[in-house]
This record gives C-alpha cells, sequence and structure tokens, in this order.
C-alpha cells in the first residue's frame, strides 16, 4: 500500500525522536498516527473502522513493528456500503467516521406525478422544483405547457411563435395555441387571427366551409404532419371566394407558404391562388399534393412573384398545373412531379427569364412560355 506525503513525514519525525509505543497522538480507536498494538502485518492492524487505512510500520533502528491507522480523506466510500437511491445522501467517511452526508445528485423518483415538477434535493432532503415555464406536459391527457409555479395549463404562445390547430380537441379562445390537443385552436380562421408565423394543423382533415378560402397575410404559413411511411397529410378540402375567383387558399403576404399538406379544391377555380409578390422566392409549395381544380392547380396573378415550388404533386387539375400568368418574372420549380392537368404541367405568360427549375416529372404535360422550359433536367 503506498504511504501517504503526511505518513513520510511522520516516519521522519519519529527517526530524530525516541520511539514511543503509547503516543497519546493515536490508538486503537481510529485516529491518525501510531500505537501501541504491535503487529507482523496489516492485517494485525485491521480496527474495523471502514474509515482508515492501516499500516503495519516498523520504527527505524528498531526490529518491532507497530500499527498506525490513517483517517481516510472525507467523502470515501467504504467498500459493500448499501447506498439508499434517492434520498439525496450518500453513506460515505466523514471526520473519520461512517457518516450519511448531503447528496444533492442522488435524486429522489418523482413524488407527485406533476409533469410540471422536477424531482430535487435541496441540503440533503428529497423535494421538487418548478419546471422550466414553456416545458411540454399533459392535462387531462392532452398535450399542454407547464407555467409559474409548476402548473401545467394551455398558454397562448407570443404571434410569432408556432400555433396550432385542432378541429377537434382545440377551443378558440386566447389562451389557446400553444400546443397541441385541448390547448390548440379549434379553427384556421381563428389562428389566423392570432399568429403571425407558422400555423401548425393537426392529424385532421378540414372540412368545414367556414374555414374557407385560407388568406395567408404577412409571414403567415401552414405546415401539416406528414407520415412519411404512408405518405398521408391532412387534407384542406373545400374553397371560397377571393377577388371574384374560388380557392383553397390565397397567399396575399410578403413570405407565405405551405408544407406537407393536401389542397383538394374540389372542383373550385384554384387550389392556390397568389396575389402578392415575395422578396428572394419568398412564398413556397413544399411537398404539397394540389389537385381537383376546375381550372388551374396553383395561379399567380399579375402582381405575383418569386415563389419556390419543391418537391410537390399537382395533378388531375382541369387546367394547367402552375400557370405563372402575364407578369411573374421570378420564381424555381424544382423536383415536382405533374400528371393529368388537362391544359399542361407549366405555364408562363411572358417569358420569365428568372423562373429556374430541374428535375421536375412532367408525364407528358406541356411547359410552354417560359424561357427555361421544361425544367425536366437534373441540375
Amino acid at each position: 500500500m503506498r504511504l501517504s506525503s503526511y505518513l513520510l513525514a511522520m516516519l521522519f519525525v519519529v527517526g530524530l525522536a525516541p520511539w514511543g509505543c503509547g503516543d497519546d497522538n493515536g490508538g486503537d480507536d481510529g485516529g491518525e498516527g501510531g500505537s501501541s498494538t504491535p503487529c507482523d502485518k496489516e492485517a494485525d492492524c485491521d480496527d474495523g473502522d471502514p474509515c482508515t487505512h492501516d499500516f503495519c510500520l516498523q520504527a527505524p533502528g528498531s526490529t518491532a513493528k507497530t500499527c498506525q491507522n490513517d483517517q481516510v480523506d472525507d467523502g470515501s466510500v467504504p467498500a459493500d456500503t448499501e447506498q439508499t437511491e434517492g434520498d439525496c445522501q450518500l453513506i460515505a467517511c466523514q471526520n473519520g467516521e461512517v457518516s450519511s452526508i448531503n447528496d444533492n445528485g442522488d435524486l429522489p423518483e418523482d413524488p407527485d406525478g406533476n409533469d410540471c415538477t422536477d424531482p430535487a434535493c435541496v441540503e440533503g432532503e428529497p423535494t421538487t422544483a418548478d419546471s422550466e415555464i414553456g416545458s411540454s406536459c399533459q392535462s387531462n391527457g392532452n398535450p399542454a405547457v407547464c407555467s409559474a409555479g409548476g402548473v401545467c395549463s394551455c398558454a397562448a404562445p407570443s404571434p410569432d411563435a408556432r400555433h396550432f390547430v385542432d378541429p377537434i380537441n382545440g377551443s378558440d379562445v386566447p389562451g389557446n395555441g400553444g400546443a397541441q390537443g385541448a390547448c390548440a385552436y379549434a379553427t384556421i380562421q381563428y389562428a389566423l387571427t392570432q399568429a403571425t408565423d407558422e400555423i401548425r394543423l393537426a392529424d385532421e382533415d378540414i372540412t368545414a366551409t367556414s374555414e374557407f378560402p385560407i388568406v395567408l397575410t404577412g409571414n403567415q404559413w401552414l405546415n401539416c404532419p406528414y407520415d412519411q411511411d404512408t405518405n398521408a397529410r391532412p387534407a384542406l378540402i373545400g374553397s371560397g371566394d377571393h377577388m371574384g375567383s374560388s380557392t383553397v387558399v390565397a397567399f396575399t403576404g410578403s413570405i407565405n407558404g405551405i408544407e406537407d399538406c393536401e389542397l383538394d379544391a374540389a372542383g373550385a377555380d384554384y387550389a392556390v391562388m397568389v396575389t402578392s409578390a415575395a422578396m428572394d422566392n419568398g412564398h413556397f409549395l413544399t411537398n404539397a399534393v394540389v389537385h381537383g381544380a376546375l381550372t388551374d392547380g396553383v395561379w399567380l396573378d399579375t402582381a405575383a412573384d418569386n415563389v419556390s415550388f419543391q418537391q410537390n404533386t399537382i395533378r388531375d387539375n382541369g387546367g394547367i398545373g402552375i400557370d405563372f400568368g402575364a407578369t411573374a418574372t421570378g420564381g424555381s420549380v424544382d423536383e415536382n412531379n405533374f400528371s393529368n392537368n388537362t391544359g399542361g404541367a407549366i405555364a408562363c405568360g411572358n417569358a420569365s427569364p428568372r423562373l429556374t427549375g430541374a428535375a421536375n416529372v412532367l408525364n407528358g404535360g406541356a411547359c410552354t412560355g417560359c424561357q427555361n422550359c421544361p425544367f425536366d433536367a437534373m441540375p
């Protein structure tokens, strides 16, 4: 066993002084220092105290050996010590004795089942602490958020945060919108009055006639839950009047978009109408399914510009899949799949030289009027 620097110093001092077997600084009671107990080996010096190191030492100039028992460092855990998990205590050595000392890392199990409190130790006592405000919890089986005081409840998000809509479980009240389920809004139309950014829809089709048309303003955009295993998306089925035409969704703001949704125009003039310009491809339609329009799947009027179309399926529309209108000059069309659009896949009302695209599958549908047609080559 390696000797401590303290022990070496003690041996040096002992070598300068007469050796005494009855030194008052040590003894059989587990104190540190030499003792009068003779020994032949370290096992003879085991005093039964797990909080000491036991030595059998020979004094310089002598053939006799005596025991020395040194305290171990505070916090050392004796071998084979049984600990109780979650009691905020650690059985360890303290001042040479086995003691129960505070261990604030020995967290208890959740004592109250409250999603908005976390187990904690305070001065060695099990207790709870409030969870971070805004963290997720379950309120009556529905997703909610934690508020001050460890309370799980619905909480309204800031306008530019994600807002949730659930037509089955939600309610159109100001305190909702911050989580799914019972803490969501019930309608998209109410969400449009509260949210200035993303509106996340539940995995439910939207069919209520009062929801349509969905007119997006500012930076509003719709995000639907998409099941990649089944390729399923919640559907927006219906339409309403916008600028004298019927449509499912209209883009009228500076950055509007739709992601992962199915838009079923169900015989309306258009599935999507874009009536405003965006900077730097600010508008977007991504991974959506667009079908059922009497005229065009997506129509851009004379004021529209800079829309990005990526990885959409645009099919079974009575006119053109995407009609870029008379003045739209910029945007992008990439990796979309067009099929069974009676008037063709893509059309431009002018050359639109800033309109780019690649890797689209046209399935025999024409691309007409655009300077960079047909947008079907790999990049």
